[in-house]
Parts: structure tokens; sequence; C-alpha cells
């Protein structure tokens, strides 16, 4: 019989020792070192501090969910089973567990309250080319970029993104691409007398194949000290740490040759501190980043082994992370004030006023009374408040109430106020969640209006973030679309299964087949190899297929039908080189509001509609008007190409130009014809000759004989 804990000590002496090479040591060495410094700076009291900003998460996270206040560290839970009420904490050896404990959960609402305000939707930017010969290229990427946020859930991303940004002030979204394969066994033969007969057939399954974007918690992701807000450059290296099952870590990194170091049993070994704390079967994976050094490490902290070392994996030199503030605690630092360090000291004195008030109200209602005795008072003559205790009196006239007053209005009012200040300094005020007051439509619309104008600046940052990530899914999605996968086959049947499995259809395989067929020098063909299976030799080829990218355009390829391309076969690489300035709407990802959209789509309309109207009119004007028309619409955070076609109206012009022209043309040949005729007309009279005896310039009028003979 084999004890449990003998499999483990046998199960981990199963494991290979990890013996780094000379450069592994070097980059483990430097890891260490860099990854210790990064924590132990945000670890250390911030820009002269008194509290670390690990202090001020800690707290936010305990206030965030809801909870009750402790009165003294001397609790004892009990429970009404009579009443059937839930347990709670009271003071040992004292009687005011009937006192109030609550607190409000305002951390709690405000940031659902601003979550649901500001991810309502994917955002919207506009493209604009640095130079003439990326202009035709404009389109596609942004078409990429559109379609990569609907492929990753991006906006859940966003969402989890913005619920740290204003719990904790900082929120951090990292973008790669992401590929994930699963060994799957498919049914081919069923036996229903046997299960054991049944034959599968193991295929690798793509379950995602794409431009991934990740929500990290603050709590795993520290930052270079030099970095500064809004200058991505200032950052010169960011690290963070994930943590995967056993099973998923050999998924997602089974293929690097140094994971079979990492045994599961490592990880479920008592922690040596606290043994009775048993540590959950996790493998945190630590990666890091460099753009000045140009390095891209996965390690696993723990154990410290190195599982791949790089150089940065985008072409670009880019980092993959974006990171942005709610509001910033200094110019000099990355982590900024959320909504928990704005409200904190005002929830204290608002939890504080509250729960006297309700003490009050509760001693009010719930009156306290004496009866006749023959003991004395006792413990001194004090007597405590409780609601609904009868109290022992020498005087046996009768049993009187203690009357308490209730609490007065000015409790009321301070409450009031309190809240009021509250909302007004984190600017998430009741108008935002729907709460109006204004007796008609346009108040509330302003008011709402004016709660918005409350989110701009924390609006601003979570859009120069998305600025700073369409730049890097820009560079990624240049990468990736334009980097073929290599399939392997022997023969034509063997090629065809491998193309099906990229989801090639049946005019893709027949062009491949038909290029290699040819040998063409355009051929996909690599290289072929020589391989043995089962004693024989068998030649092996390789060829290259591009991804495919849906987008729904009839610009950029030739046929309607279709809405599917791959560089490299439908279009050229070179169409997603692009370099130029992307500019995000803020408005575009807040939650829409009909009545507000309505309203501002038909203000728009009513001003654009008669200078359009004017430009048709006089076609001449276009080219001057053109300008202000798009500052116009671009003021209302719309995208001119959906309100109107600039180059259909240059054309117009052009087209009316140019046949007034002809029409003026036409009528000048028509003018000169009218001339010419009329000159040869003079010409033909003065060119006719006279009769013989008349004078030239006379006339001659045959006379009728006077008398005629009958």
């Amino acid at each position: 019989m084999v004890f449990p804990e003998k499999e483990k000590i046998e199960e981990k002496l199963s494991v290979p020792t990890y013996n780094p090479s000379d450069e592994e040591k070097k980059n483990l060495q430097f890891l260490d070192k860099r990854v210790l410094q990064l924590k132990e700076y945000r670890s250390s009291k911030l820009l002269n501090n008194t509290r670390s900003i690990e202090d001020i998460w800690g707290d936010a996270d305990r206030d965030f969910q809801p909870h009750e206040l402790n009165f003294s560290k001397n609790k004892r839970l009990v429970s009404d089973d009579e009443k059937g009420l839930r347990s709670r904490f009271i003071s040992v050896g004292e009687e005011n567990g009937w006192q109030s404990n609550i607190t409000t959960p305002d951390l709690y609402v405000k940031v659902n309250t601003s979550l649901s305000i500001l991810v309502g939707q994917n955002p919207e930017a506009t493209f604009e080319p640095f130079l003439k010969k990326y202009e035709a290229n404009t389109e596609i990427v942004y078409g990429n970029w559109r379609h990569s946020w609907e492929v990753s859930n991006g906006k859940g991303e966003l969402s989890k993104m913005i619920f740290n940004l204003g719990k904790y002030g900082t929120g951090v979204m990292r973008t790669y691409p992401k590929k994930i394969v699963m060994k799957k066994r498919v049914l081919k033969e069923y036996y229903a007398e046997d299960s054991k007969k049944n034959k599968y057939e193991e295929k690798d399954i793509v379950k995602y194949n794409d431009l991934c974007r990740e929500s990290l918690n603050p709590w795993q992701v520290w930052v270079s000290d030099n970095g500064r807000p809004g200058d991505y450059l200032s950052m010169d290296d960011w690290y963070f740490e994930k943590d995967y099952s056993y099973d998923k870590f050999i998924q997602e990194f089974g293929d690097y040759a140094n994971s079979k170091f990492v045994a599961e049993s490592d990880l479920q070994e008592n922690n040596e501190e606290n043994p009775d704390e048993k540590v959950s079967n996790t493998i945190t994976v630590g990666f890091y980043e460099n753009q000045v050094k140009d390095i891209y490490a996965i390690w696993i902290p723990k154990v410290k082994v190195l599982l791949y070392e790089s150089p940065l994996p985008n072409d670009d030199g880019m980092l993959s992370l974006s990171i942005t503030q709610w509001t910033l605690r200094d110019d000099r630092c990355l982590w900024g004030i959320g909504l928990f360090e704005i409200i904190r000291n005002d929830s204290v004195l608002f939890d504080k006023l509250l729960n006297m008030t309700m003490d009050q109200v509760t001693l009010s209602i719930y009156k306290m009374f004496f009866y006749k005795s023959i003991d004395l008072i006792g413990n001194e003559g004090v007597i405590k408040l409780v609601p609904g205790k009868g109290e022992q009196v020498s005087d046996p006239a009768s049993i009187k109430f203690l009357e308490i007053p209730g609490p007065g209005q000015d409790a009321w009012n301070g409450l009031n106020f309190i809240q009021d200040r509250k909302d007004n300094l984190s600017g998430v005020t009741p108008q935002l969640s729907a709460k109006f007051s204004g007796k008609t439509l346009g108040q509330d619309l302003q008011s709402k209006e004016a709660a918005l104008e409350r989110m701009r600046t924390p609006l601003d940052y979570i859009a120069a973030a998305l600025q700073q990530e369409a730049y890097i899914t820009v560079s990624w999605q240049k990468q990736i679309l334009s980097t073929p996968e290599i399939i392997e086959y022997t023969d034509k049947e063997t090629l065809i299964l491998a193309l099906k499995e990229f989801e090639l259809d049946d005019q893709e395989i027949a062009a491949y087949l038909q290029e290699i067929e040819t040998q063409n020098p355009q051929s996909e063909i690599l290289f072929n190899g020589t391989a043995s299976e089962n004693g024989q030799d068998v030649t092996k080829q390789y060829a290259n297929v591009y991804k495919q990218v849906p987008y729904n355009s009839n610009n950029l390829i030739e046929s309607e039908e279709k809405r599917f391309y791959r560089f490299g076969v439908n279009l050229p690489i070179g169409r997603l080189d692009w370099k130029g300035i992307i500019k995000i709407k803020p408005q575009s990802v807040l939650v829409p509001s009909k009545e507000l959209m309505r309203r501002m789509k038909l203000e728009l309309f009513n001003i654009i509609a008669p200078l359009i109207q004017t430009m048709v009119a006089t076609p001449d004007l276009i080219p001057f008007m053109l300008p202000p028309l798009k500052i116009t619409v671009k003021t209302y955070d719309e995208d001119p190409k959906e309100w109107f076609d600039e180059r259909a109206l240059m054309e117009f012009a052009g087209q009316k130009i140019q046949e007034r022209e002809m029409l003026k043309q036409e009528m000048l040949q028509m003018e000169k014809l009218k001339q010419v005729e009329q000159s040869a007309g003079k010409a033909q009279e003065e060119k006719q000759p006279l009769p013989a005896g008349q004078p030239m310039g006379e006339t001659q009028i045959p006379q009728e004989p006077l008398f005629i003979n009958k």
C-alpha cells in the first residue's frame, strides 16, 4: 500500500532539477532584482504620503463590500431563534447590542453607477493618416480595429477596467495576440452495447485565435517609478502576475521546454508561516516587459524558473499596457485617486451621524420605563438607556416612561448635507442614476447633461487610455494579419484536410491547389523536407495560410457579395501599413440617452441641412464651405463621413462647374455660328447681280398694262 504522502514525495522527486544555463542565470538575476524594485516602489509611501498605495487599496476592498460597524473587539456572534433574525456581533458584557451599526455602501453604489454610465458600447474613433499614401489604407485599418473589439469582448474587459478605475483610482488593460488550442478526442465510431469499443480521433481545436484585450487587477500590476501619466514613452518597463490552475498552466505553457521543471506537488504544500493555511492549487506566472532593454520574459517567481525570454514580440517595440487614472494623484505618479479616497472621510462622518440618528429614533419609539421595587438603584446610581427595558425605582407612585425626543430636523438636514457633499465631490450625482427632480423634460435633460460634465475628467482619461490602446491594436494587427501560419502536408488529400481546418472555402482551396500544381513563382510552398514515418521516407511540404478577416465594405474588393478577405491573397500585405493620429470619441463609450441623442442629431441636422442645400445650389461655394461644415459636425462628436459624402460633393461641384463651362462654350459656339451665318447672309446679298438697266440701289417693280385688249 502506498500512502498519499509518499506518492507526493515520489512525484516531487520525479520532477527534473532545474539547472539554468549561464544566459538564463543572468536573466533570472535581472528579473529577481528588478521585480523586487518594482514591488518595493508600490508598497512604499508615495510622494511623502503617510500611507502606501497598497494600504489605501486594502481599505477600499474592505469598504466596498456592504458591512456593519464594529464597536469593540470584544464581540460575540448571537442570533434570535424565536424571531428568525440573522446572526450578528454584539459586545459581550454590555447592553448596547441594540445600537445601530450600519454603514452606507456609498463606494459600492457610486462605482456601479459610474460603471453603468461610462460603459454602454464599444468606443468609436477617427483615424487621420499622416501621409497621402496611408489614406487608401485608413478604411481597412479602422475596420480591423472595430472588428477586434467585437471578437475580443472588449466591452466586457473595458467594464472591468473602469470598475477598478473607480474603486482603486487606477485602471489597467493589456492588449496582445492570444491563441488557445485544446486537445480534443472526437467520436468516430459508436458502440451502444460497449462504450469501451468506441473509437476516437484526437484533434486540435482552436478555441481562440485573435487579438485579446484583458483587464488586469491593479493588485497584480507593478509599473516603473519613472512613468508619468499621459506619457507612454516615459514608462520603461512593467510587470504583472496571473494565477493559473496546474492543468491550465500545462495547456498554455506546456510547449515551453522549462515547464517540466514546475511540478503540481510544489504548489500543494502547507504554508510554513501559517501551517493551518492551505496553499491553493494555483501557479503564479510573472510577465515582464521592458521597452528600453527590449526584453520580454515569462517566469515562475516562486520556484525561480525562467519559461521564456526574447525581445519584445511587438515589431514596433510597444508595450502591451494601457493604464489610466480616475483623477491624478500627482503628475509624477501613475497611481491615481479613486472614489474611495474622495468620499472616505465624509462617509465616516455620515455613518456616525446616521447611526446616532437611528439610535435616537429607536429610543423615542421604543421607550424605556421605570417601576416600583424594593431594590436600590444599582451601579452607583447610573442608569443605562436601553429601549424597552424596565428599571427599578424607589417611588411607588406609578410607572413612568422615559420621554426621549426624536431627532430634530437638524439631524436630517445634516445627513442630506453630507450626502450632497459626497455626491458633489465624487461627481457621481443622483442624476447619473436616472433620479430627476425637474418639472419638465428639458430640466431633467439639462440636469443629466450637467452631471455628465462632472464626469468629464475621468472620461477624458479613459479616452486617452483607449487611444493608446488603439495604437497598440493597429501595431499588433499589422503583425498578426501579415504573418501566415505554416501547415504541413504530404499529399493532396492531407493538404485539403489541413486547409479545411483553417476554414477555407472550396474556391480558395482550388486556388491553392492550382498554384501549387503549376509551381508558380508566387506559390505559397516554402520548402520541402524528408521525414521517416513507419520506416518509410515521406516528403513533407509546407504552405502558408493567411488569416481570414471579415469586413463589411464594398470598396475593398471587386465582388459585392464577398465580405471576407485574406491579406496576401485578396489584398496585398502593404494595405496594413498605416501611420496617423487616432482620436477616441469620449462620448461614444457612454450609455446612449435616446432622448438626448435624438435632440442632438435633430439639432445638427437643422444646422447642416441648409448649408448643404446652399452648397448644392451654388457649387462654387462647396470647396470653401466644406471645412467649416466638417468642424461643425465634429463639434457634436460625430463623424463627418456619416453625415455627408465629401468626395461626392466635390465631384458634384466639379461636374456642375464642368457642365457650366461646357454650356458656356456651347453658347459661345452658337453665338459665333450665328455671327458667321449673319456675315455669310450679308455677303450673299452683296454678291447677287442686279437686272440690266436698273440702277444700283433701286428696286424694279413690274407694272401691269393700262389697257387690256379683250
